[in-house]
């Protein structure tokens, strides 16, 4: 958002794609968990990978089992890994449920994001033609489908899309989806179509 537009600081700068944390990160974490027991760094680099790389389910794991008065290495690393897999489905459920809020033309446009990739264009033919599909298979007759699929409907739901923190605008009618794991989270819910179907 800061470099969209021509008042803000970082109008037009460059992005760049940071790597992921990588072992050391974990090795770190594991060095000063301050928990009863040891973390094996193999367990948690497992469960780092997982998460799609947040230190934030690493945390939430440790905050969990900062009292937990668990002293056996065995018995807190499973109970750190299981820590950690909830975690994630708690954020994987709270992601999902922000999707099935979405508005019928809001959904469509973040599905057909999640299909395309980086070939995603917002506005062109037949990318409106994508969303009419997506509509037509979540009820909507040929003709609503086709009514509601079109331009300035897609701009609104791009803008929805990005209140709520799923998209972003990298640039003038570039637009990228803000978690990289949500198509295949999307995906595993049975949200998206078949690849074969596409």
């Amino acid at each position: 958002m800061l470099r969209n537009s021509r008042d803000q600081a970082f109008f037009n700068a460059p992005l760049v794609n940071f790597p992921h944390l990588d072992r050391g990160y974990v090795d770190w974490f594991c060095a000063q968990s301050r928990l009863d027991f040891t973390l094996d760094p193999e367990v948690v680099w497992s469960k780092f990978v997982e998460a799609g790389y947040r230190p934030e389910a690493l945390q939430a794991a440790r905050e969990l089992l900062e009292y937990s008065m668990i002293d056996d290495a065995a018995v807190g690393n499973v109970a750190f890994a299981e820590a950690v897999d909830e975690h994630v489905r708690e954020m994987s459920e709270s992601a999902l449920a922000v999707i099935r809020s979405l508005t019928p033309i809001q959904a469509a446009v973040l599905k057909v994001m999640a299909v395309q990739g980086k070939d995603y264009a917002p506005f062109e033919l037949a990318t409106l033609g994508k969303y009419a599909e997506m509509l037509q298979l979540a009820g909507m007759s040929e003709a609503q489908a086709q009514e509601a699929a079109y331009a300035q409907n897609v701009q609104q739901a791009l803008a929805a899309l990005q209140e709520k923190a799923l998209i972003w605008k990298a640039e003038r009618g570039v637009y990228a989806i803000e978690e990289q794991g949500l198509p295949d989270l999307m995906r595993s819910a049975g949200m998206l179509p078949d690849a074969s179907s596409n």
